[in-house]
């Protein structure tokens, strides 16, 4: 089992395996010509922004971030003021006072503590029990995970239980509390163009015409929705079964034709709709459910190659769409006890819970929030690379040892020692400082002057909103 060490605000996840004398963190290496392959391996991706309803838990898993076959050859750092780490995963039950946005970032190094990717998006903690003034009409469109009903369901369970929000749903499939119109195997083509999709119609001249507000004039008496998801996108991909990144490509891009055409009829029709695409969700992570599914067609790392890349294309595309937000319904997903034995893309209850949860999440923002949708995902800064550089000596050592960093620039500089459960030992420095050469000693004490045992300990300097981490061993 992976050990987890939890640094204050910063986690990693296992700094231990590193040799003494390499670095643990460096965010220098961000942008180094001899990490782009790395890069490209893993594919480190976040959505512009996660939603999260306070004392609700979520978890954002590894494994549906980056693509990656196993998992445990990585190890990640998670840069954020409140959540903790957990084994594959990093986890969050907000309180009522951690209501706001905050930065999340993450980082990737390999088993070897090679630098191999980072990315960061905005993290929006909404407040739990926020009313909602009028009846709340939602229009929820997707797949089989839609038409299945049970994330439509935990959807409006929790604005009726937990917000006390009058709902109306406008869609003729039903389970429990929820409407919605979900069909299986459908894709953005079919709902925008095939005449035996709910909003198509045919007009006078036998042509297929599209008109969501005909729609709900025939079933709603004209009502309209303030909150429309869309959970599609797989279907118009996965059938091309290839490993080939321009292909996937092609078929993303022809999908993107049909998406773009159906989003802006709707948003002519219906100028004031909140748009919602679920970026598709992290598939099972065991084989066995795939060639019980799909014989020899497909295998977990096929479907996840496209899946992962459709997750990359969709963020790429929409993030700056007027009105039009990304839900992150692909990293909240358990890949493995989100799922059941048996199916390879169809989550379990506790799955499907994960996903509604997300979506209640952007819900309850995006209706209460007068704020835009995020429009970028920026990479860790690397503004430490060029002020600061940072040792020990010596290295092992008995007693004390001498920590020496260099400065280009004045700076705030906070200096801390951590023990290898993620305990801050002592803080060294904590001030504003001038460029130069520094040196401090640490006499192998805590805070209270008492001496610690022999073992590794880390030595992380924090400049700014960035950090180096290196790692010492006390002998004694």
């Amino acid at each position: 089992m992976l050990c987890n060490l939890v640094i204050s605000n910063l986690f990693l996840l296992p700094l231990f395996l590193f040799s003494i004398t390499e670095d643990v963190v460096s965010f220098a290496k961000t942008f180094c010509g001899s990490e782009k392959n790395s890069t490209k391996k893993i594919e480190l991706t976040l959505p512009p922004a996660i939603f999260v309803v306070h004392g609700i838990e979520t978890d954002i898993f590894f494994q549906d971030i980056v693509l990656a076959e196993n998992i445990q050859n990585y190890s990640f750092l998670v840069d954020c003021p409140i959540g903790a780490m957990a084994e594959n995963k990093w986890k969050i039950v907000p309180a009522a006072s951690d209501t706001g946005s905050y930065r999340f970032a993450i980082s990737v190094f390999d088993k070897n503590n090679k630098f191999l990717d980072s990315s960061s998006c905005a993290l929006h903690i909404v407040e739990r029990f926020t009313g909602f003034k009028d009846t709340l009409k939602l229009l929820i469109v997707g797949n089989s995970l839609t038409e299945a009903g049970w994330y439509p369901q935990a959807i409006t369970d929790s604005l009726i239980e937990r917000d006390k929000a009058i709902i109306k749903c406008l869609g003729t499939g039903t389970k429990g509390t929820a409407g919605f119109v979900g069909h299986g195997g459908r894709t953005w083509n079919w709902f925008f163009a095939d005449t035996s999709s709910p909003f198509v119609s045919l007009d006078g001249g036998g042509k297929s015409n599209f008109s969501l507000s005909r729609y709900l004039k025939e079933k709603y008496n004209g009502m309209t929705p303030a909150i429309i998801t869309f959970e599609l996108g797989i279907n118009d991909c996965i059938w091309i079964n290839s490993d080939s990144v321009p292909i996937i490509d092609y078929s993303i891009d022809t999908m993107f034709l049909y998406s773009d055409l159906l989003i802006k009829k709707v948003q002519m029709e219906i100028p004031n709709a909140k748009i919602g695409i679920c970026l598709t969700t992290a598939p099972n992570v065991r084989e066995t459910a795939y060639k019980l599914n799909f014989g020899d067609q497909y295998t977990y790392w096929r479907w996840k190659r496209i899946q992962h890349r459709l997750v990359q294309k969709y963020i790429s595309h929409y993030k700056s769409y007027n009105n039009v937000y990304l839900i992150p319904t692909e990293l909240t997903i358990d890949p493995l006890n989100g799922y059941p034995e048996n199916d390879a893309v169809h989550p379990n209850i506790l799955g499907y819970r994960q996903m509604a949860n997300t979506i209640y999440g952007w819900i309850k923002w995006v209706v209460n929030e007068p704020i835009k949708p995020i429009t970028s995902v920026k990479r860790l800064s690397t503004q430490i690379s060029e002020g600061c550089s940072l040792r020990n000596f010596p290295n092992p050592f008995n007693q004390s040892t001498t920590i020496v960093y260099i400065l280009k620039n004045s700076t705030s500089v906070t200096l801390s020692i951590y023990n290898l459960l993620g305990e801050k030992i002592s803080t060294l420095i904590n001030e504003e400082q001038k460029p130069g050469e520094k040196k401090i000693i640490w006499n192998g004490q805590n805070s209270k002057g008492e001496n610690v045992a022999s073992g590794i300990y880390f030595y992380i300097i924090k400049i700014e909103d960035n950090y180096i981490a290196k790692k010492m061993l006390l002998l004694k």
